[in-house]
């Protein structure tokens, strides 16, 4: 049988074809993260008529980009990493989930019924391997504390973890916290009362935060019955310390993305040839009153203008999923809700930018040789593979 020819295709949505081995559920309501060597997932939730089970996924999932095999962290039976599923927080939909450094950070959620059990801790997973996990003592009082919600927005940024919004099921929120990662300590930032000034973003569950050196911007979100658009955004002032809105920009064709929750945003920057940087977010579909979407957006911090990938679009809606973003800049795309009203247990990747030739070499050579982690490592660095390519198949 005739191997196809590798071909890079940049700004494009393909499907991962995972290898034999464990497959996960069809979920939504998880959250991912990942690095340049591993995917991870936590959590989420799927309901099935035929049964009107509501199941929620205490699982802690490891996809290895080299092998495109799924590994189940917290199961005894097949893992040596000391984690079981007593050690899993049980909220387990709609928390927030990054990854700092080696450590994924997990914050809130809710079990089932949603809403009646939520959560405001912090749970600290160490990836380099053995696994451990643990959850993270933080000290302050409660007006400092954020409260028990879920469907927040977290980013991490100079040693500080700012978690916005979320809701307990009744109430919606836009207050912005922030967590000392050096002395665990919470901090009230700023309360959002629109009712009193306009300015101030109304509350909302779902939506997603970036950051770049001054400002955090919220995108989108809603409410029971509000879903808020993306031509102007609310944003804090870091250095002020205070809430304001800045106007965006249409694409070339004079369009703004639909208004929408339930969406996937991840955040990268890139360096242009004299150096300097800019940095985008990346739009993956989501939900709204006309019904859930498919599209692409890229948004830059820089110029505030917007981009749509009209070729790259899903082959299905989807909302309730997630996605993350190697440093080179390749894009996941991970469950969710299709347009059957299906969930899906689907892993898609985009290349949103060109990286360098030898991310698209690293690409190819894992194409026309699948089983290069059946090599020793000596063996693919005397066949000239560089050494931080080597360290994605064999990191210890």
């Amino acid at each position: 049988m005739t191997m196809k020819l590798y071909k890079f295709r940049p700004f494009e949505i393909t499907k991962e074809n995972y290898s034999d081995s464990f497959i996960p559920g069809e979920r939504s309501g998880h959250r991912i993260c990942c690095d340049d060597i591993n995917l991870y997932s936590f959590g989420g939730y799927n309901f099935k008529e035929n049964d009107d089970s509501h199941n929620l996924y205490k699982e802690i999932l490891c996809y290895n980009f080299v092998t495109k095999r799924w590994k189940l962290i917290n199961d005894d039976d097949i893992s040596d990493d000391g984690m079981s599923d007593e050690d899993i927080p049980d909220e387990l939909a709609s928390s927030s989930m990054l990854i700092y450094g080696k450590t994924l950070v997990i914050f809130g959620g809710t079990s089932y019924p949603f809403g009646l059990r939520c959560s405001n801790t912090i749970t600290l997973i160490k990836t380099d391997q053995p696994f451990r996990i643990n959850e993270l003592k933080t000290y302050n009082d409660e007006v400092n504390q954020p409260p028990q919600q879920y469907g927040m927005s977290i980013v991490c940024k100079n040693n500080y973890l700012y978690t916005l919004g979320g809701t307990q099921g009744f109430d919606y929120t836009a207050d912005l916290f922030r967590l000392d990662l050096k002395n665990h300590k919470w901090e009230l930032l700023a309360i959002s009362r629109p009712e009193i000034d306009p300015i101030q973003p109304i509350g909302r569950y779902r939506h997603e935060i970036a950051i770049d050196s001054r400002y955090i911007y919220i995108f989108g979100g809603g409410t029971a019955d509000q879903v808020f658009d993306l031509k102007e955004l609310p944003v804090y002032d870091l250095f002020e310390r205070k809430w304001n809105r800045v106007d965006t920009y249409p694409n070339a064709d004079d369009e703004y993305p639909k208004p929408r929750k339930c969406h996937s945003l991840v955040q990268h920057t890139l360096k242009d040839v004299n150096g300097e940087e800019e940095t985008f977010v990346y739009i993956v579909g989501g939900n709204n009153h006309s019904g859930p979407l498919n599209d692409v957006w890229r948004f830059s911090l820089k110029t505030r203008q917007w981009f749509c990938f009209k070729k790259a679009g899903l082959r299905t809606t989807l909302y309730f999923h997630d996605a993350a973003i190697t440093s080179d800049g390749c894009m996941y795309i991970f469950g969710g809700i299709t347009s059957t009203a299906q969930r899906t247990n689907n892993l898609y990747k985009m290349w949103v930018t060109i990286p360098k030739l030898s991310a698209i070499a690293w690409e190819s050579l894992l194409h026309y040789y699948p089983f290069i982690h059946k090599a020793s490592k000596k063996f693919i660095l005397e066949k000239g593979v560089p050494l931080h390519f080597a360290n994605r198949v064999h990191p210890n």
